[in-house]
């Protein structure tokens, strides 16, 4: 018995002692896996930290000042692709969180605690990177918004320097057809300006757009409609009111070309006076076409009247005529005046120099009239 509580109480120490070695090696097994889980952590996290920042990079580096429309699109077509690999990565980013927040746990050393910081500093980068993205893809879909808002601009700045040229050099009409072609020219213009108004409008819907939306190039878009809206508003209000001048020009030379072909008619009949006068005729005949002609002129004056009448109305209708319709009229009236009392004069001096032989003409006449009537009654 004796013998056999000795084995035994060794025995029992055998077993503790082997409790002990396994529990021993356990924790041996145990910190050699933790090791290696950690080991494995730290680089993956390297790992991805360097592909945090080179996506940094890489999404600043090709965001770099696009010079034109179809550059910037190029651009968008690598950010879009920068973003698919973000999002891909998501997954990954969050177990690397985790698995760090596991080791970290309940661990109070330096060598943790400084694992501790480089996980912080990566939800921090990873944080960065998509702000980065996000700010990077607005100012990029701002700058083409601009873009396309400066090629509609340059459309319509064609459109508004053709309307400027056209306007700067229109001569003033001299006569009648100069004024009728002009006019015609004018109202192709307008219709014009009506076709391409849309274009206008839509720069313009464009550019309150950018505005609206807090564009960064919303005051250079504004800037640049103000002016060509300013620009637009002035070619129409110079070709309706050059219209207008033009039409009432038209008025006035058809008052002119009235005036002018009523003075042609004056000068002719001045002429036979002329004639008359110089003619080695018998001084009767030249009493008879005297006569005449002096009964012509006096009926040019019911013309004058009429002329008068149509010139009132100009003037009523376009005031700032008044003088040059006035002066026209007035020459033309002083013409007739002076053209009448030359032919009277005439008429006076061969009736005084031949008055018996103009008698006993008419009288002849006279006689001869009264036979034709008889032979007509008979």
């Amino acid at each position: 018995r004796r013998v056999h509580g000795v084995i035994k109480e060794q025995l029992a120490d055998t077993n503790e002692s082997w409790s002990r070695l396994r529990e021993i090696l356990k924790d041996r097994d145990e910190q050699l896996d933790q090791s290696g889980n950690l080991q494995r952590f730290i680089r993956d996290l390297d790992d991805f930290e360097k592909w945090v920042h080179a996506k940094m990079n890489e999404t600043v580096n090709e965001a770099a000042d696009p010079q034109t429309e179809a550059d910037a699109r190029q651009v968008q077509i690598k950010l879009d692709l920068i973003k698919g690999e973000i999002d891909n990565n998501e997954d990954q980013y969050q177990r690397l969180k985790a698995t760090g927040q596991e080791l970290v746990e309940g661990q109070d050393n330096q060598e943790y605690k400084q694992f501790k910081q480089r996980l912080e500093t990566l939800d921090k980068e990873w944080n960065e990177l998509n702000d980065l993205w996000d700010h990077t893809d607005k100012q990029l879909k701002q700058l083409i918004q601009f873009m396309q808002l400066e090629k509609e601009g340059r459309a319509v700045e064609t459109l508004l320097n053709k309307q400027d040229n056209f306007l700067a050099k229109v001569e003033k009409p001299t006569n009648v057809e100069q004024c009728n072609e002009l006019i015609n020219k004018y109202k192709d213009l307008l219709s014009q300006m009506d076709r391409h108004d849309e274009k206008t409008v839509q720069f313009l819907r464009m550019a309150d757009d950018l505005y609206m939306d807090d564009n960064e190039h919303s005051p250079k878009a504004v800037e640049k409609a103000n002016k060509i809206q300013r620009r637009r508003d002035e070619n129409r209000e110079k070709a309706d009111d050059d219209l207008k001048k033009l039409v009432d020009s038209l008025e006035l030379y058809h008052v002119k070309n009235e005036v002018q072909r009523f003075r042609f008619l004056i000068e002719d009949k001045v002429a036979v006076v002329e004639t008359i006068r110089e003619s080695p005729a018998q001084d009767k005949k030249k009493f008879t076409k005297s006569t005449g002609v002096t009964n012509e002129i006096e009926g040019l004056e019911n013309q004058l009247e009429e002329m008068k009448e149509n010139a009132a109305k100009i003037k009523e209708k376009h005031p700032e005529l008044c003088d040059e319709v006035d002066e026209s009229i007035e020459a033309t009236e002083a013409e007739l005046h002076n053209a009448k009392i030359n032919a009277k004069n005439l008429q006076d001096e061969l009736f005084d120099k031949n008055k018996g032989d103009i008698f006993v003409g008419a009288v002849d006449d006279l006689h001869e009239n009264i036979d034709e009537v008889e032979i007509d009654e008979a």
